[in-house]
């Protein structure tokens, strides 16, 4: 019996695991809420303490005369109930005599320690430039005209705010629509080939998988090279993004917690919020350099065959091509089989996977690839005579691959596939029957 509330924790049934959607959208969109709200934060306390002062110091200077100056001494004045830095300059302007003032800046800090630093932007002795008021010419500020960072500091929170929306928009429609919906969507879009000009891959027979990704792929050593399966460069490029942008949002409110840290006001509540979020960076670049440098040093397998499509019991010959640069403890070329199937389970839609036949077809023991000699083995296989014939169709598939499994010495384990075509006998006798009836050519 169904229960009436969504269920909280999962469970685990075989190797499939139930739980609640309407605890996992709600996860989603409190998880992409967060991102927005921190967006809309961070914008906010930027344009109130960054970009305004900003903004009424480029107005303020726009109209003001340039002149030059030498600074000789630093103060802190208390204005205000704010710290406000001066230095004192010796202006020296053309045609006029060299005079002595007082120019400030906009960086009036709450605290006379913020204030001491900003003394430090400028050293005594060093000549700057000085924007004096011509209509109140006591009136000396001390700065630039246009700063670019504070206003590339917006790419930042605008980015979480974009990543957020997407999060959100994403995971409403998903809410909004079934899941044999998404699946079927997923079933057409997997039938688009982007390389074949607009074109469908279309299945050669009735419920027959198409040879178009193999057929176009010419091998070196033998006539086809087989496509891999699930090669994860996708998967490091979605990562490295990722690490690369969460550690520049941790590094940009690391720098102040360590510039507070060094001024001797430390704020300890961002330090602990600060503090896992770094660490959770660091665990993603180690994450990131390990995957990138074990497939790096791995290399690329490439499986080559002579004959494509196979038929139940016809012998074919491959070679398995192994590049990079470590060390192994074992290789294995294996012909697998798998039934895969797509049923319901009430408004559930599940997928079962069940391996079918296995057969070990070559192993090698404590090997050595070069970057200058790849591995290479060749191997050959037979499909059993009694053996099912590749089969898809929209909620039943039957999937014969080559299967490339490794053990370096330093690195996981890694398993690469490559599909392959069974067709039935009749297909074969088919295409004989067609060739004996073709006019011959004198």
């Amino acid at each position: 019996m169904r229960s009436r509330y969504p269920l909280l924790w999962l469970k685990k049934r075989g190797q499939r695991r139930t739980g609640s959607p309407q605890w996992g959208h709600s996860g989603e969109l409190l998880y992409h809420c967060v991102f927005v709200a921190v967006g809309v934060v961070a914008i906010a306390w930027h344009a109130v303490n960054v970009l305004a002062p900003e903004w009424r110091q480029r107005e303020q200077l726009a109209s003001f005369d340039r002149v030059e100056a030498v600074i000789e001494s630093t103060q802190v004045e208390r204005q205000n109930d704010l710290c406000v830095p001066v230095w004192s300059v010796r202006i020296t302007a053309k045609g006029e005599e060299d005079r002595l003032a007082q120019a400030t800046s906009m960086d009036a800090a709450p605290t006379e320690s913020e204030a001491q630093q900003a003394l430090t932007r400028f050293e005594i002795g060093q000549r700057v430039d000085c924007y004096v008021d011509p209509k109140n010419p006591d009136r000396v500020l001390l700065g630039e005209r246009f700063r670019l960072w504070p206003w590339l500091m917006l790419l930042i929170p605008f980015s979480l705010i974009a990543i957020g929306l997407v999060g959100l928009i994403r995971t409403v429609l998903r809410a909004g629509v079934s899941i044999e919906r998404r699946h079927t969507v997923a079933q057409q879009a997997n039938q688009f080939d982007p390389f074949s000009g607009g074109r469908v891959s279309v299945a050669v027979a009735t419920a027959l998988p198409a040879t178009d990704g193999v057929d176009d792929s010419p091998g070196v050593k033998l006539r086809y090279r087989l496509p891999i399966e699930g090669f994860n460069s996708w998967r490091l490029t979605g990562m490295a993004v990722m690490c690369v942008t969460w550690n520049l949002l941790v590094g940009f409110f690391l720098v102040g917690v360590v510039t507070d840290l060094v001024a001797g006001r430390p704020n300890w509540a961002i330090t602990f919020v600060v503090i896992p979020l770094a660490c959770a960076g660091g665990w993603l670049a180690y994450s990131l350099l390990r995957d990138a440098w074990g497939v790096s040093s791995v290399g690329v397998t490439q499986v080559e065959i002579a004959t494509h499509p196979l038929i139940p019991g016809q012998t074919g010959g491959g070679i398995v091509l192994q590049a990079g640069q470590f060390r192994a403890r074992w290789l294995t070329v294996s012909l697998v089989c798998e039934e895969i199937a797509t049923y319901c389970e009430g408004t559930d839609t599940r997928t079962s996977v069940q391996e079918v036949y296995r057969e070990l077809l070559h192993r090698e023991r404590r090997y050595r690839v070069e970057n200058e000699r790849p591995f290479e083995q060749a191997f050959t296989f037979t499909v059993p005579p009694n053996a099912m014939h590749s089969f898809v169709s929209p909620h039943n598939e039957v999937r014969w691959t080559l299967e490339v499994r490794g053990a370096p010495m330093r690195w996981p384990e890694f398993r690469r596939r490559f599909r392959l075509c069974v067709y039935p006998t009749s297909w074969r006798q088919e295409r004989v029957r067609e060739a004996e009836g073709s006019p011959l050519q004198e």
